[in-house]
């Protein structure tokens, strides 16, 4: 039996939307793991966050961080997955859905991210700009999207 690592980063994202357009940032040269790809915003949880609401908290904390948004109060879990960046380090990714909030997204850390764009779904789904595991996300997002009537 191979000895196995217990250890990973957990990463959360949040694709938020205003009815049917995604905001996305392009990630910056600064970035170890694809710099710039078009992507779902987010980023690491940082232990201890919080004893409860430790993924809620990142993703609120990620999305103010990145793009200057403060969200609401809706934010609804999509999925996870794992997966293991070239240098090795496991990585466990989570994906939240949020309505748009209001403001101006701004580029707080230019380093970390290239870019901020609104973009709508069908656009999303049909380019070759996003990567296969994004376009997944984005499809859950959008079907739950239109569930709940956002």
């Amino acid at each position: 039996m191979s000895e196995k690592s217990y250890l990973m980063i957990v990463n959360v994202q949040v694709a938020i939307c205003d009815g049917p357009n995604y905001l996305l940032i392009r990630r910056g040269p600064g970035v170890s793991h694809l710099p710039g790809i078009l992507d779902i915003p987010g980023g690491k949880a940082e232990f201890p966050e919080s004893a409860d609401l430790l993924l809620e908290e990142t993703a609120r904390r990620e999305i103010q961080e990145e793009v200057g948004l403060e969200l609401g109060p809706e934010l609804v879990y999509l999925t996870s997955a794992g997966f293991t960046v070239p240098a090795g380090t496991q990585v466990a990714n989570i994906v939240f859905l949020a309505p748009y909030p209001g403001g101006t997204p701004f580029i707080s850390q230019p380093e970390e991210i290239a870019a901020i764009s609104w973009h709508p779904f069908e656009e999303l789904i049909a380019s070759p700009a996003i990567q296969p595991w994004t376009r997944g996300y984005l499809g859950l997002a959008e079907a739950r999207r239109q569930l709940l009537g956002w």
